[in-house]
């Protein structure tokens, strides 16, 4: 069974990588677990964008509950991709992320990453609520 990940018009925040030798697997080319550790990153570089500092007594943490990964093309080493990330689906204490990976040189779609997050309080153990200034982004869309 195929997965389709469905990508927003519009994304929140843009950031590149470049694909390093350790990204890169035995087939030659951009390895899966490489794409998820892009992915974390883009969605680091998108929080601190927002104004959003993980475990800070503002913002809570957050915890992935799920990812999907959508496999489109090879990526290769020394290859920049441009990661797009949108925020989407905010409900009282989870939310998603989308993340687009575009080759920059071939103009080609590498990836599509949908990422299920839950607010997490780290102190007092338990789920936490979107912060309001958070929130704000998905209605913004």
């Amino acid at each position: 069974m195929k997965t389709v990940i469905e990508t927003p018009d519009e994304f929140q925040h843009e950031t590149s990588v470049q694909v390093r030798v350790d990204d890169i697997n035995i087939g030659g080319h951009l390895s899966n677990d490489a794409i998820l550790r892009i992915s974390l990153e883009a969605q680091l570089q998108f929080f601190k964008s927002q104004g959003w500092h993980e475990n800070s007594k503002e913002n809570p943490g957050v915890i992935m509950k799920s990812v999907s990964i959508d496999y489109i093309s090879q990526a290769y080493h020394g290859d920049t991709l441009i990661i797009k990330t949108a925020a989407d689906n905010a409900r009282k204490y989870d939310f998603t992320l989308i993340h687009l990976l575009e080759n920059k040189g071939t103009g080609s779609v590498v990836a599509k990453v949908k990422a299920h997050f839950f607010c997490f309080d780290y102190t007092a153990q338990k789920i936490r609520s979107i912060p309001q200034n958070f929130k704000a982004l998905f209605l913004s869309k």
